[in-house]
């Protein structure tokens, strides 16, 4: 009987280390999209003010 819980609580910390490293998959795949969001901002910011600099001059 012990051995059969002992089993069934490494089956269980098993099963939480691998729902652990699906976490850490996920986080680590949503901070890349958050990468390419930020650096798509950078680009929009940019032409922004390489548009507002273009409409300053005169024509």
């Amino acid at each position: 009987m012990l051995r059969q819980l002992i089993s069934d609580y490494r089956d269980q910390l098993a099963a939480k280390k691998e729902e652990i490293q699906k976490h850490y998959d996920e986080i680590r795949q949503l901070n890349g999209e958050a990468e390419k969001i930020e650096s798509r901002i950078q680009e929009f910011e940019s032409l922004q003010i390489q548009l507002e600099k273009q409409s300053e001059q005169p024509a």
